[in-house]
């Protein structure tokens, strides 16, 4: 697994809505859209990504490019099997990414995951940069029984050029069985 783009057809059949405006806060569950689904104006040129589907207060973001390539390239990363997971109670490795440097990607102004534990009391998560040995963001004490969007807080030591990224968790609290869980990963 590691960095990809998002292209329309990274949205499967049936995901895509091509509307002549932009999504609000009431386009959500109860018309039918999901946490994921693409919304293309296609008056105003541009292109929005659903991140909460809650009744009258959805969240959609959008993820269009300035043009001329400027600008962030959003992307997402999900898991086989649905989710990644460890027991661990210090920090393990559940996937690994290639940031290609904000000198080729632009800057990602936050990164979100949809994180879940079980049994645990507690979990972390963060993102390290291998390469050069940094913490690019590190969300700690987060409390989420069910699969949860989670915001992973404001980024720092961005890399210009190529960089290896792991994606470590760990449980804190919670019995030997308990299990600390991401599903997704996505930066904006």
């Amino acid at each position: 697994m590691g960095l990809k783009h998002l292209t329309i057809d990274d949205f499967p059949s049936g995901s895509v809505y091509n509307k002549t405006a932009a999504p609000v806060v009431g386009d959500d569950v109860n018309d039918g859209y999901n946490v994921g689904n693409l919304w293309i104006d296609i008056t105003n040129d541009k292109a929005y990504i659903c991140l909460d589907n809650t009744d009258g207060v959805a969240v959609w973001t959008e993820i269009t490019q300035s043009g001329g390539g400027g600008g962030f390239a959003p992307w997402r990363v999900g898991y086989a099997n649905d989710a990644a997971e460890t027991t661990a109670t210090s920090y393990a490795i559940v996937s690994e990414l290639i940031f290609a440097g904000t000198t080729m990607l632009g800057t990602p102004t936050e990164i979100k995951a949809i994180l879940e534990m079980t049994g645990a009391t507690n979990m972390d998560i963060r993102i390290f940069d291998v390469t050069n040995a940094l913490v690019i963001v590190e969300k700690l004490g987060n409390v989420v029984p069910i699969p949860t969007i989670v915001d992973l807080g404001a980024l720092s030591n961005l890399p210009t050029g190529e960089a290896i990224w792991e994606v470590q968790l760990r449980r804190t609290g919670g019995t030997g069985s308990s299990r600390a869980r991401i599903h997704a990963l996505q930066t904006l």
